[in-house]
C-alpha cells in the first residue's frame, strides 16, 4: 500500500525530523535538537515540538507513549523517510551558507563598532580618524544587514 502523506508541518519541525536517524525519539531529544538548532528557549522549542507532533497526530502518524517528562514518540516510517522533506534544493543550501557567512561578518562589525569605541575613550587624540573608521564600519553593517534581510526573506518563502 502506497499511500501519500500529507505534512504541511513548519519548516523549522521538518528540519528536525531530518535530523532524526530512528523512528523512536525521546520528546526531550527533540526539544534538545530545536534549542541547538534555532537557538530557541526550551518553553519556545516545546512549543513547536508539541505542534508538529499534534499536526502529524491528526493524521496518524505519530504515536506517543511514556509518562511525563519521559514521552517518546514513535513515527510512521512514512514521515521519517518521506523524500520530499529530506531534499533540499541547491538554491536553498546556497543562501543558507550565505545567511552563515554574512551573521559571522556582522558579529565580527559589532566587535569591531565596540573596539572603536573603546579607542575613543583611550585616544582622543586620534578621534578624527577614528570616527572616520567607526562612520565606514556603520555602513557597511547596515549593507550586510540589508543582504541578511532579503536572505531571510526569500528562505521564509
Amino acid at each position: 500500500m502506497n499511500q501519500r502523506i500529507l505534512f504541511s508541518g513548519s519548516k523549522k519541525f521538518r528540519r528536525i525530523l531530518n535530523q532524526l536517524t530512528c523512528h523512536k525519539v525521546l520528546r526531550s531529544e527533540l526539544i534538545n535538537i530545536a534549542i541547538t538548532e534555532f537557538q530557541l528557549s526550551e518553553k519556545q522549542a516545546s512549543e513547536l515540538i508539541d505542534r508538529g507532533v499534534y499536526q502529524l497526530k491528526q493524521q496518524r502518524l505519530v504515536r506517543s507513549d511514556g509518562r511525563i517528562k519521559n514521552i517518546s514518540y514513535l513515527f510512521s516510517f512514512g514521515v521519517i523517510n518521506l523524500q520530499p522533506l529530506h531534499t533540499v534544493n541547491a538554491e536553498e543550501l546556497v543562501l543558507c551558507s550565505e545567511r552563515e557567512r554574512l551573521e559571522k561578518e556582522l558579529t565580527l562589525i559589532h566587535y569591531e563598532q565596540e573596539a572603536y569605541q573603546e579607542l575613543l575613550e583611550k585616544i582622543p587624540k586620534q578621534k578624527l580618524k577614528i570616527m572616520k573608521l567607526q562612520h565606514d564600519t556603520a555602513e557597511k553593517l547596515n549593507q550586510l544587514n540589508g543582504k541578511l534581510r532579503a536572505i531571510n526573506q526569500l528562505l521564509s518563502m
